[in-house]
């Protein structure tokens, strides 16, 4: 009688253990998929705000060609 009480308690503990085991085995798969996500979020943004320098280097590029179009370094009109 006394080995078989011993056991199920000892059958409730493990059992208590595997199901708190489970439900930290789910929170870390959640935690995984939330950094995967992260990470793939960070990867994009990272993308566009490459996509974004690149595109500023341009128009600034533009923008310096259409300045010295406009103000051409000549001579003036009284060093002639």
């Amino acid at each position: 009688m006394k080995a078989e009480e011993a056991f199920l308690l000892a059958r409730t503990k493990f059992e208590t253990a595997q199901a708190a085991m489970n439900s930290e085995a789910d929170v870390l798969d959640l935690a995984r998929q939330n950094a995967r996500q992260a990470t793939e979020g960070l990867a994009e943004k990272s993308q566009e705000v490459d996509g974004l320098r690149t595109m500023l280097g341009v128009d600034e590029r533009e923008r310096a060609v259409k300045l010295t179009e406009l103000n051409p370094k000549s001579k003036g009109f009284f060093s002639r």
